[in-house]
């Protein structure tokens, strides 16, 4: 135990804490300096004051340092609780699914469906060519006087004077080139093709060919369209007999063509479109 001329707390040189420090004062200090006769008696109410202080800031955690002068190691206020990082951390935000990728293949549009080649319809059966038609009597004379006249001479001229000799030739003359045109005709028509029968005409075309004569006898000077425009009015005023007379030998016509049309397509065939 320490002696009276050494207090308790100048023996205690590295305590393990203060409060082992305080808990060891009592006994020593009731026994030595708290007696009456002890010389350290008129400290021992600041004693008594600063280990109270001591102790209460202890309990709270508020001693950081030493007690200067006392011996007391500082009281080191206790670690605070750290809270633990699993409970601090929030949990991880939930990601969104990634998007599915559509494959390549199915990306790619698919090809346009090609439309199948035209089917090219076979060519038309066209007539042959016409032969040239063969010259008339006047023409074969014109080219063999044509071999005897000048040269240098217009067109006019030369047709003057072919008019001329033609005038003056005789009939016998004119034999030998009736005889060769009637041959080239003949030969010409041996080589076309049989000829379908003619389509029949309509009751106002009979009527027209009635009538055509009497119009161009009476206006010498009128041109195609204006006898068809005659005949136009003309028909127009017919009375219903005669237009119904005119339909009837349409009619028979149309009859006759039918007959004929059969017999053709029998021996020839159908006929070629021109």
């Amino acid at each position: 135990p320490p002696s009276a001329a050494e207090p308790f707390w100048l023996k205690i040189s590295e305590p393990a804490s203060a409060t082992a420090a305080l808990a060891n004062a009592p006994s020593t200090f009731s026994r030595r300096a708290m007696a009456p006769s002890s010389p350290h008696r008129a400290r021992s109410g600041l004693l008594a004051a600063a280990l109270a202080a001591a102790a209460a800031a202890a309990a709270l955690g508020l001693v950081t340092g030493g007690l200067p002068g006392l011996g007391f190691a500082a009281l080191k206020a206790s670690p605070a609780v750290k809270t633990p990082a699993a409970a601090v951390k929030a949990p991880p935000a939930v990601k969104a699914p990634l998007a599915v990728k559509t494959p390549a293949a199915a990306e790619k549009a698919s090809p346009a469906v090609k439309k199948p080649p035209a089917v090219k319809k076979p060519p038309a059966v066209k007539a042959p060519p016409a032969a040239k038609k063969p010259a008339s009597t006047y023409a074969l004379f014109m080219k063999e006087m044509s071999k005897t006249l000048e040269k240098g001479l217009s067109v006019g001229e030369r047709a003057k004077i072919v008019a001329g000799k033609w005038a003056a030739t005789g009939d016998k003359g004119k034999k030998k080139y009736e005889d060769e045109a009637a041959s080239l005709k003949k030969a010409y028509d041996d080589a076309q093709p049989p000829a379908p029968p003619k389509r029949p005409l309509s009751g106002f075309m009979i009527f027209g060919g009635d009538k055509r004569a009497g119009i161009m006898k009476a206006n010498p000077d009128f041109a195609v369209g204006d006898i068809g425009k005659k005949l136009g009015e003309m028909w127009k005023v017919v009375s219903e007999a005669d237009k119904t007379a005119y339909s009837k030998k349409a009619a028979e016509a149309k009859k006759v063509y039918e007959k004929a049309l059969a017999a053709f397509t029998k021996e020839h065939g159908e006929p070629l479109k021109k």
